[in-house]
């Protein structure tokens, strides 16, 4: 992905489209099935808020350095989700 972002999706990236739901206790869908997604930017309107980062396998440096973790963890706490959880 070129860019996550708040406005783009409240988990950064959408869960519809990479095909991971980044939320405790909520099964992935079956389809889409990717093998691996890279993550190479926050977008400027997200305020360094990159809630759901964790969907991604690999990101940028130029990313984490854009990261926010006080709003990124507020976030997590405020929307009571800080793990993701897979059903297999």
């Amino acid at each position: 992905m070129d860019e996550i972002g708040k406005e783009i999706s409240g988990g950064c990236m959408d869960s519809n489209v990479i095909g991971r739901i980044a939320r405790e206790g909520v099964c992935d869908p079956t389809a889409p099935k990717y093998l691996r997604i890279f993550a190479r930017d926050l977008t400027e309107q997200s305020g360094g808020n990159a809630d759901g980062l964790g969907a991604a396998d690999f990101v940028t440096r130029r990313l984490v350095e854009k990261v926010d973790l006080h709003v990124t963890y507020t976030n997590a706490i405020a929307s009571i989700a800080p793990l993701g959880q897979s059903c297999r």
